[in-house]
């Protein structure tokens, strides 16, 4: 990677994270094609090739245009054993942990969570789904997360909803 590419994306990511940006809405992987990549991609993996083995997840991935430098993930999985959806959802680094992160659904108040830990790839929340917000998001347009940057200045993000119950059916048990 050049000097000059990696200050255009430094420079970017300093924007979205640093410089008071008050929303913040990233396309979603798969570019300006003729045709755009599915909002939520699926994959299942296991063991063996019956489906009581496999385990099945859907992701979104929200990156900055031009550069594809990831903003944030969210992941939802159906672990084989419970079969109930799990979410895990990604941001970057040099978040204020103690604030935490707001999920909610086209606009409704939401609910707040705790960062449970960091790594160098970012920093995640995650738990099981609970029945009230997969609703929503089965119902929903976007679901948003906001959160702060390490100054105490206001990030958000929106996930596109367009897919979500079609591809959390196709990773649903049978």
């Amino acid at each position: 990677m050049t000097t000059g590419k990696f200050r255009k994306i430094a420079g970017a990511a300093a924007i979205v994270l640093g410089c008071g940006l008050q929303t913040v809405s990233a396309q979603e992987a798969g570019g300006d094609g003729a045709q755009q990549a599915p909002a939520w991609r699926t994959q299942c993996a296991g063991s063996a090739r019956t489906s009581a083995a496999l385990e099945c997840s859907m992701e979104q991935r929200l990156v900055l245009e031009g550069g594809g430098q990831l903003l944030a993930r969210m992941l939802i999985r159906m672990p084989a054993d419970t079969k109930r959806p799990v979410y895990m959802i990604q941001v970057p680094l040099g978040i204020a942990l103690p604030v935490g992160l707001r999920i909610s659904v086209d606009g409704a108040p939401g609910q707040n969570l705790g960062f449970q830990t960091c790594d160098q790839a970012g920093c995640y929340v995650g738990e099981p789904f609970p029945d009230d917000l997969l609703s929503a998001m089965k119902a929903g347009n976007v679901v948003s997360i906001s959160f702060e940057d390490n100054q105490k200045r206001p990030i958000k993000l929106d996930f596109s909803l367009k897919g979500f119950t079609k591809a959390l059916t196709d990773i649903s048990p049978a």
